[in-house]
This record gives C-alpha cells, structure tokens and sequence, in this order.
C-alpha cells in the first residue's frame, strides 16, 4: 500500500500575513503556533479560514480578509489593499506609510509599542 503525501497548495493565508498586514491593531505578537498568537492584548486565534482577534472577526474569502469591524483587505501577493491602507510585503517584512512590522517565524514585531497608543 503506497501513501501519497503532498503539499496543499492554496493553502488559507497563514497568521503572520494576518497579523503583518491585515489586523491593523498594532502591538507585538508571539505566535505560539500555527494557529495562535498572544500579545498583552490578549489572544488571535485561526480556525480554518476564520481569524477571531480581541478586536472583531476575520473570514479569509478567496484572496480577500472580510471583518465585522474593517474595511475589506485584499491580498494581491506581495502588496495588501484597503481603502484606508496599503501594505507591502517585502521578505519578513510589513510596510505602510505609517509604521511597519516584521515576523522572525515565532513572533510579529512591530515598529510601534501598543502600550504609547
């Protein structure tokens, strides 16, 4: 009996894209998994294509992020749109015009501290 393994392409957007770019609450993120990420904020969680945060709900819906508190973002690849922002993702990288982000793989940096806000 042979198994074939291979990888999903397709695959739901991962959480530091979410957190990188598309929540734009800022603070320091520490991803515990692949599915959670805790700041002193409190907790993101990821099931499926869903992202529940301390600030609202997130469906990832093809290549676009519907919230019940934020406008839309689009994810075109290498750039996240909005009415109200564009981020570029350049490597480890989240850039906007007001600040920027970066993952190390187990933690989401931010340029600002969330306690100054």
């Amino acid at each position: 009996m042979a198994v074939l393994v291979a990888p999903v392409m397709g695959e739901d957007g991962s959480l530091e894209d979410f957190i990188g770019a598309v929540y734009s609450k800022r603070g320091t993120w520490i991803i515990t998994d692949k599915d959670n990420a805790l700041s002193s904020e409190g907790c993101i969680r990821k099931v499926g294509d869903n992202y529940f945060t301390p600030h609202g709900f997130y469906r990832k819906v093809g290549n676009t992020y519907l919230s019940d508190t934020e406008d839309p973002v689009v994810d075109t690849g290498s750039t996240f749109l909005s009415s109200s922002r564009a981020v570029v993702k350049c490597g480890n990288a989240y850039l906007w015009s007001d600040g920027n982000k970066v993952s190390t793989g187990s933690t989401v940096l931010d340029s600002e501290d969330s306690d100054t806000e």
